[in-house]
């Protein structure tokens, strides 16, 4: 058990980190671009966005259905504008009603056993679509 843990934790050393989110928000937009929403989601699903220590990527329709989420894909297809934080904060709602703006983050706390962390999604807005880094920590 001890080996595989320490293989576990050399795995996830060797992992690309982002100080911010910003470099694997930027790589999943550009990817968008270079290559499409059906490649983006097809590339997601098998794994590249997927939860790292640097968080994860989730995107959404402009009616805030999900159309990727990094962290379960139990979670795709629904809606989670009502989505509230573990204080009842409707973080994913405030970054749908910030559209306008093009870009931003949204500070909230995500449950973690039993108890809460500090959490932000750092979002962009491109052609209708949310593109958004999760990540544990405030940034």
């Amino acid at each position: 058990m001890l080996k595989s843990a320490r293989t576990l934790l050399c795995l996830l050393a060797a992992l690309p980190l982002a100080a911010d989110g910003t470099a694997m928000l930027k790589d999943a937009i550009t990817y968008y671009y270079g290559n499409g929403a059906v490649a983006l989601i097809k590339e997601a699903n098998s794994g590249k966005f997927h939860i790292s220590p640097a968080g994860y990527l989730i995107v959404l329709d402009e009616t805030g259905k999900t159309l990727i989420h990094g962290e379960s894909s139990r979670l795709i297809g629904v809606n989670m504008t009502n989505l509230k934080d573990a204080r009842g904060r409707l973080y994913i709602k405030e970054a749908l009603d910030a559209r306008a703006k093009g870009k931003g983050k949204v500070h909230f706390f995500m449950p973690q056993g039993s108890s809460q962390v500090k959490a932000t999604l750092q979002w962009e807005f491109q052609e209708g679509v949310l593109f958004g880094w999760v990540m544990a920590g405030e940034l």
